[in-house]
């Protein structure tokens, strides 16, 4: 033979060989691969999420990789949510924005808008666990959720009446209130599924059971960590009511006073690590505190401003209250109602929240901004958004969190993959873990052919070991890691964790 032959044999064999080692040629991304198994039908992928930039391309809720690297371990001690974002309804503008806590960067501002409804007025906000946003429509008599991921809305469900207080439990069910233009006595209070949206009490057809009736005009929501749902009512700017649901089996439990013979003009309404409850008094400058447990009327305190309208609880037990009528926020001791500090924000607060890193949100209706403030040196940094940025409530999801959930030992990993292949045929999901003690790791998960369809697809069974996934044949996957551990003290780790599928 020849060299010419023997070169042009060399040649065919490399060639060959790389289109074997290339399989079907479909590009399934850099780090996508075959599972190394003994296969010879369909081509077979897997991703195995297994290091620190792996993991962090998911969003990380009470877990980190701090203690060892490349693996996620629920937080020892107690479980420290992130709240990455801090979510702005602009009332003039029916819009909401969407922006960054540690950059103070507006990720997007978005119409509130699907499939011909729309989201009108929109004010209160509430941020569930997986950092997506309910939002009050008061123009338009409904509710509406968007993304995290993308601002879409993936829902608008009606309501009857004018939707104020609005808050998340610990079941994963929403609560919210609605007014009405009349001065009755009571009005509907709706609880629905937080993820689908159904309705499981209120007053519109096909839902599931009658509402629960409070006093009229609610206007604010908060649960605390024994399941206790808190909604204060205005009665038209007179003779506030704060009623008190259990969340268990849908409840009323009472029904409570200002006992001092002090006014009562209820705003915002949050629940301190105690469990105490507090509230702003819009046109009477205190803010007001009541016991947990029984409902007592404890104090008024002085807001150290006018025009008390949203009140929050820092990480410290402290309470920050938004003061419309001197352009000021205030900040007071939790335990003694004092006054620690004072400070100018921009015009007319209505809202103020504290995130996971220590930053103090004013919500400036008049301004059209929002305030970030260092918790410890009060300096600020200025946001502009959309027009009159109108919320006083759970606006980055840390009452839910810190308060709602404190006694939820739970921790969440959940990530989206684009397998880039139309039709996948799944085939296994599996991990490997440690569960000391009684902890435990549960993982599902659900498909869609793009990824905004992810945030309204059915989730799968969960899984206690790995084995077949139970998912459509859609390019698109979502999974959830569920960390669990009853005893603080020793918590579950992820090691890794792999998808197969087939093309």
């Amino acid at each position: 033979m020849n060299k010419t032959n023997r070169i042009s044999i060399l040649m065919v064999a490399i060639i060959a060989l790389l289109v074997s080692s290339c399989g079907s040629g479909y590009d399934t991304g850099i780090d996508a691969g075959k599972d190394g198994s003994d296969w010879t039908g369909p081509e077979r992928f897997s991703k195995t999420f297994t290091s620190d930039e792996d993991f962090d391309s998911g969003i990380e809720s009470g877990v980190n990789h701090t203690s060892q690297p490349d693996q996620l371990q629920m937080n020892l001690g107690r479980a420290v949510f992130e709240t990455p974002f801090i979510w702005i309804p602009n009332s003039t503008d029916n819009t909401v924005s969407q922006i960054d806590t540690r950059s103070g960067i507006v990720i997007g501002t978005f119409p509130l808008e699907k499939d011909g409804a729309s989201c009108l007025n929109p004010s209160r906000t509430t941020v569930n666990k997986n950092n997506d946003v309910w939002i009050a429509c008061r123009g338009s008599a409904n509710a509406a959720k968007v993304s995290h991921e993308d601002g879409h809305v993936m829902m608008i469900v009606p309501l009857e009446g004018i939707p104020r207080g609005m808050a998340i439990d610990a079941r994963d069910n929403i609560w919210i209130g609605c007014g009405d233009a009349e001065k009755d006595d009571l009005d509907p209070v709706y609880k629905l599924n937080e993820e689908t949206g159904e309705c499981l009490m209120g007053n519109q057809p096909g839902c599931l059971a009658a509402p629960l009736m409070v006093a009229d005009w609610p206007y604010g929501a908060a649960v605390d960590q024994r399941g206790y749902l808190w909604m204060l009512s205005n009665h038209h700017w007179s003779d506030g009511t704060l009623t008190k649901i259990d969340t268990s089996n849908d409840t009323i439990v009472g029904a409570y006073k200002r006992t001092d013979g002090g006014c009562a003009i209820f705003y915002g309404i949050a629940i301190d690590q105690l469990g105490d409850v507090w509230t702003g008094n819009t046109s009477c400058d205190d803010v007001l505190k009541f016991d947990g447990e029984t409902g007592d009327f404890i104090d008024g305190y002085l807001s150290g401003g006018s025009v008390t309208r949203g009140v929050s609880v820092d990480l410290d037990g402290n309470i920050w209250v938004a003061n419309s009528g001197t352009d000021t926020a205030t900040k007071l001791n939790g335990r003694t109602g004092a006054i620690l500090h004072t400070l100018n924000v921009g015009s007319h607060p209505i809202g103020i929240g504290v995130d996971a890193y220590g930053h103090v949100w004013a919500v400036n209706r008049n301004a059209n901004n929002v305030y970030k403030i260092n918790g410890i040196t009060f300096d600020i940094q200025i946001i502009p958004v959309g027009q009159g940025p109108y919320t006083y409530s759970d606006m980055l999801g840390t009452a839910l969190r810190t308060i709602t959930l404190s006694r939820d030992a739970s921790a969440y990993w959940t990530v989206s993959y684009d397998t880039r292949a139309q039709f996948p045929d799944w085939k296994t999901i599996s991990w490997n873990s440690q569960e000391p003690g009684d902890s435990t790791i549960r993982v599902r998960n659900r498909c869609a052919a793009e990824e905004a369809g992810l945030y309204t697809a059915t989730w799968s069974d969960q899984m206690d070991a790995g084995g077949p996934m139970n998912c459509l044949q859609e390019r698109w996957i979502q999974v959830e890691v569920e960390f669990n551990a009853p005893d603080l003290a020793t918590t579950p780790m992820l090691e890794d964790l792999t998808i197969v599928w087939e093309d």
